[in-house]
C-alpha cells in the first residue's frame, strides 16, 4: 500500500546533492588546468552520507545545507575535543580583531571542521555540536563539519533520540517515563551547517590536509580547504505546511504492507500483530537502527506462516491482520495511515 503522511516533510533536491570537495593546495592561476594539473588540485569526495534537512509542523530538524558560495569553501580544521573547539574560538576572534594582513592571509577564515566519528557519535560530540550552534564567534564561520571514518562504530549506550521517543503519538503523551535514558536528542536539533560522514580514502586524504594547515598556522596561505556543494532547497521554511506550499519539499511516504487470514465468522473482529521495518538517522543511507526490527518482522512472518494453515481449515473465530508498518518513527504515521484505509 503507498501511503503518503504531511506531519514531517524532506528538503527536496536529496536524490541530487552532491557534496563536491576541493582541497587546493597552493593560489589559484588563472590559466585553464589540464586534466592532470586538475587532479593535482582537487580531490573529489565520494560516496559520502549526508545529514539531511526535515520539517515538522513545528519547525526544522537536521542539517541546513550551503546557502552562499561566499561561506561554503573552509580551510580542514581536526577537532579532537571541546579543547580544540575552544582553540578555534580564541584563534578566530583574535584573527578577525586585527586590522591588517599579510599578503599571504586570507580577509576571512571560515572552517570546515574534522570530527572523529567516535567523538560525534557520544555526549561528548552532542555537547560540541549544540556548542558550535550557539557559538557567535564560530557558527557563522563554519562552512561544514566532516566525520572521519576510522572504522569506529556506535557505541551500544549512544542514542541521538529524545529519553521519551514519540511520546506526544502514544498512549501516555504525559507520561515521565525515560525509557530510552541514553537519549540525547541531536535528532531533533536544527544544525545550521551541513555534516557528512567520510569513507576511509577520503578520511585519510583530509588528515593530510590538516596536518599541513597546522604547518601553515591556519592562516598562511597556501592551505588546504574544502569546497561544499550542498543545497537543500526548503532551507527558508518555516514549518512543513511552509515548505510543502512552497514546493521545495516532499512529504515523507513509505509502503506499509499487509495481509489478512480471514475467519468464517462475519462478527467483524479482527486481530492485529504487527512490526515496524523502518528506522530514523540524521544521515541519509545510514539507519543502523533498521537491524533492530529484525526479530519483531522474522516472528511476525513465522506466525502467519504457522497459522495460515489453520485458517484455510475454518478454525478461525476472528480475523487475523499481519501488518508491517513502515514510517513509523515519524509520528506512527504508517499505522495511522494504515486504520484509515482498512
Amino acid at each position: 500500500m503507498r501511503k503518503k503522511h504531511v506531519w514531517f516533510s524532506l528538503s527536496l533536491l536529496l536524490s541530487a546533492i552532491v557534496v563536491q570537495c576541493q582541497f587546493t593546495f597552493g593560489p589559484p592561476t588563472s590559466d585553464s588546468p589540464s586534466v592532470q594539473i586538475y587532479n593535482l588540485v582537487y580531490h573529489h569526495v565520494s560516496n559520502q552520507k549526508n545529514c539531511v534537512l526535515i520539517f515538522n509542523e513545528t519547525g526544522q530538524l537536521g542539517c541546513r545545507g550551503t546557502i552562499s558560495q561566499d561561506t561554503n569553501v573552509g580551510i580542514l580544521y581536526l577537532i579532537s575535543s571541546m579543547d580544540d573547539v575552544s582553540s578555534l574560538q580564541t584563534f578566530t576572534a583574535d584573527y578577525h580583531s586585527r586590522t591588517t594582513r599579510a599578503s599571504n592571509e586570507p580577509q576571512t577564515l571560515y572552517f570546515t571542521l574534522l570530527l572523529p566519528q567516535a567523538l560525534f557519535f557520544s555526549d561528548t560530540g552532542s555537547y560540541i555540536i549544540r556548542s558550535l550552534q550557539n557559538n557567535t564567534v564560530l557558527t557563522d564561520k563554519i562552512s561544514g563539519i566532516f566525520l572521519l571514518a576510522n572504522n569506529i562504530s556506535v557505541p551500544t549506550s549512544y542514542s541521538p533520540d529524545l529519553i521519551t521517543p514519540q511520546r506526544e503519538y502514544g498512549l501516555y503523551p504525559n507520561s515521565n517515563i525515560k525509557w530510552n535514558p541514553a537519549g540525547n536528542s541531536l535528532l531533533y536539533e536544527a544544525i545550521p551547517f551541513p555534516i557528512i560522514i567520510l569513507s576511509d580514502v577520503d578520511t585519510a586524504f583530509v588528515l593530510d590536509g590538516d596536518s599541513y594547515n597546522k604547518q601553515q598556522q591556519y592562516r598562511f596561505k597556501p592551505l588546504y580547504v574544502a569546497e561544499i556543494q550542498y543545497t537543500m532547497s526548503g532551507f527558508r521554511s518555516k514549518n512543513t505546511s511552509d515548505c510543502l506550499a512552497s514546493g521545495t519539499c516532499m512529504p515523507i511516504g513509505g509502503n506499509s504492507v499487509w495481509s489478512i487470514l480471514r475467519s468464517e465468522n462475519k462478527n467483524n473482529e479482527t486481530i492485529v500483530s504487527s512490526a515496524r521495518i523502518d528506522s530514523y538517522s540524521m544521515f541519509r543511507g545510514l539507519s543502523s537502527g533498521a537491524a533492530a526490527h529484525q526479530s519483531s518482522v522474522i516472528t511476525n512472518l513465522a506466525a502467519a506462516l504457522t497459522l495460515a494453515p489453520y485458517a484455510k481449515k475454518g478454525l478461525f473465530v476472528r480475523d487475523l491482520l499481519f501488518t508491517f508498518f513502515d514510517a513509523e518513527t515519524w509520528g506512527y504515521s504508517g499505522h495511522k495511515s494504515s486504520s484509515q484505509t482498512y
